[in-house]
């Protein structure tokens, strides 16, 4: 009986010890398992926080390539002066440009004077021939660009354009091959129309010729 009450006792004992060894383990092994993961994930956690700081670029933008000057920047000039004289403005360019060279090669009372008319009278009527500006327009242009001309350029312009107009009515009526040959006129639009001669009238008339 004694003997049995031994081996019961011992079996009870191996059992307890047994129980106890395996419910002991997994609960420490569980536990430490769950303490590692918990570290590895805060490890990661801290990781990657960092990593998120890091690909934050704390560069600011190079704004010396972008500040560009106000006063740099290109401005336009209200004012679109014409001609010799800067105060001379708002006069169709195209015509601008012959009343231009009006002023500046018809010459008075010197020698040659009427070669250079031919060729300039030439450049007017190839103008007037190609232009669609009107006749009141080219009128009226021309008086407004007269006006803005200096005094001493207001007061001899229509001298030059009685030059103008009387190598005009020269090569509308008189030899104007030949009178274009002698200036070295050769390449014109000549024979001229009638509504360039009429036009070359409108700007005469702009000057009080």
């Amino acid at each position: 009986m004694t003997k049995y009450k031994s081996i019961a006792a011992a079996g009870l004992m191996a059992a307890a010890l047994a129980l106890s060894a395996c419910g002991g383990a997994p609960s420490g092994a569980s536990s430490v398992s769950g303490g590692s993961a918990a570290q590895s994930r805060a490890v990661i956690s801290e990781s990657s926080g960092s990593s998120a700081v890091r690909s934050v670029s704390t560069e600011e933008p190079d704004v010396s390539s972008e500040s560009v000057s106000s006063e740099s920047a290109v401005s336009v000039s209200s004012e679109s002066a014409v001609g010799p004289d800067a105060n001379v403005t708002g006069v169709a360019p195209d015509l601008s440009v012959i009343l231009t060279e009006i002023q500046t090669d018809v010459e008075v009372g010197t020698a040659g004077s009427s070669l250079k008319a031919a060729i300039v009278a030439a450049d007017v009527l190839d103008f007037t021939m190609a232009t669609d500006i009107s006749t009141e327009y080219l009128e009226t242009q021309t008086a407004q660009y007269m006006n803005g001309l200096s005094e001493e350029d207001r007061a001899e312009f229509p001298d030059q354009m009685v030059i103008l107009g009387e190598t005009i009515h020269t090569l509308k009526d008189g030899d104007a091959q030949s009178l274009l040959d002698d200036a070295g006129v050769t390449e014109s639009s000549y024979p001229w129309n009638e509504e360039a001669y009429a036009k070359a009238d409108a700007i005469l008339r702009g000057a009080g010729i």
